[in-house]
C-alpha cells in the first residue's frame, strides 16, 4: 500500500514539476499583444448593404438553419447581407383554430 501511494506522490510531483524550469528567472509568457483590437462584428451592424468593418464567416442574429446577417466581401467593399430563414417557424400559433391542434 505504501509502495503505491510512494508511486501516486511521485508522479504528481514530476507532473506538477515544470518542464525546462529557468531556475526561477522569469520567462516570456508569450501574452496578448495589447495592440491587437478585436472587433465584434455583429456589433458593427448598421442595416443589410451598409459597409461593415471585415468580411467574416461569423453569422449574426441567427435564425432557423441559416437565416441571419453576414458580414460579405463584394467588389464595393465588406457590405451588409442578411438572408431570412423561417423554416423552423410554425406557421401559425398554438391557439390558432384549425392550425395543426391535437385531432379529435
Amino acid at each position: 500500500m505504501s509502495r503505491l501511494v510512494r508511486r501516486i506522490t511521485a508522479s504528481a510531483l514530476l507532473l506538477a514539476t515544470p518542464v525546462g524550469c529557468t531556475g526561477g528567472a522569469a520567462a516570456p509568457d508569450g501574452g496578448v499583444d495589447a495592440s491587437i483590437v478585436v472587433i465584434d462584428v455583429c456589433d458593427a451592424f448598421t442595416g443589410v448593404d451598409t459597409a461593415c468593418p471585415l468580411a467574416s464567416p461569423v453569422r449574426c442574429f441567427a435564425l432557423c438553419e441559416a437565416g441571419g446577417c453576414f458580414c460579405r466581401a463584394t467588389p464595393a467593399g465588406p457590405r451588409w447581407a442578411c438572408e431570412t430563414d423561417l423554416s423552423c417557424v410554425p406557421d401559425c400559433g398554438p391557439l390558432d383554430d384549425g392550425c395543426g391542434g391535437p385531432s379529435d
